[in-house]
Formats: structure tokens, C-alpha cells, sequence
């Protein structure tokens, strides 16, 4: 893969995670580094690993996230298990025809059982 980045990701949990409410935004950059909010989603992780996401944006990353890692496809995330993604990519011809070509970020902040705060930030770039 030419020019592409490459991210992993590891998790380790103390206990067992039953919930993980969380909110997701997807930002488009312009050439000034202005974010102009595309969506805004708040839902349940344990739900998105069982269900899949309704919004497509969601629903590509989740698809490669499950292809790259060994999470379970339902909750509860168990204490003790080193979760891991690796090699996370995703390729210019997997954004939807309606993303413009651009840069992007997406923003993911939840709390696992109410305990603690994870932080997830990706960006990246469309060209078509």
C-alpha cells in the first residue's frame, strides 16, 4: 500500500465491560483546518459490535475494525483479554460516493461501564 497510514490499537480491561455509551463526529477539514460537523452519534459500543451501525460512515469502519481485530461480536468485553487491531487501513475506494474528496477526523470519547473515559481519534484523507 502506497502513501498509506497504517494504525493498531491494543485494549486490556480490569474487569468485565458490559456498556460502552459513547458519542461519535465525523469532521470534514477544509484547507483552513476548519472542522465542519458531518454527523453526530451517540450510541452503545456492546450494540454496534452485535448490531453493525446504520450510518454508513460508521458501518465501513466498523467492518474493517471487526476484519483487523479479535473483538467478540457482542459484549461482555472480558477482563484480561488483550483486545487488539491491527493494521487498521482503509482504502480511498471504501468512503462512500458522497464524501467529497477532502481530509477528515472522527472523534469517538466513551466510558466503559461508566468508569474511566476512552478517547479515539482518527483523520484521514479521500481522494478520488
Amino acid at each position: 500500500m502506497v502513501n498509506s497510514k497504517v494504525a493498531s490499537l491494543d485494549l486490556l480491561f480490569d474487569r468485565n465491560i458490559y456498556k460502552v455509551p459513547a458519542e461519535a463526529s465525523l469532521f470534514l477539514l477544509t484547507k483552513s483546518n476548519r472542522r465542519i460537523q458531518i454527523f453526530q452519534l451517540k450510541s452503545e459500543v456492546c450494540d454496534l459490535l452485535w448490531q453493525g451501525a446504520k450510518n454508513v460512515f460508521i458501518s465501513i469502519m466498523m467492518k474493517q475494525v471487526m476484519e483487523k481485530s479479535n473483538l467478540p461480536h457482542k459484549c461482555p468485553l472480558l477482563k484480561n483479554v488483550l483486545y487488539s487491531v491491527k493494521n487498521y487501513t482503509l482504502n480511498d475506494d471504501s468512503y462512500p460516493a458522497v464524501l467529497p474528496e477532502g481530509r477528515w477526523q472522527f472523534n469517538l470519547q466513551g466510558s466503559p461501564d461508566n468508569i474511566g473515559v476512552i478517547h479515539l481519534t482518527l483523520r484521514g484523507r479521500i481522494r478520488k
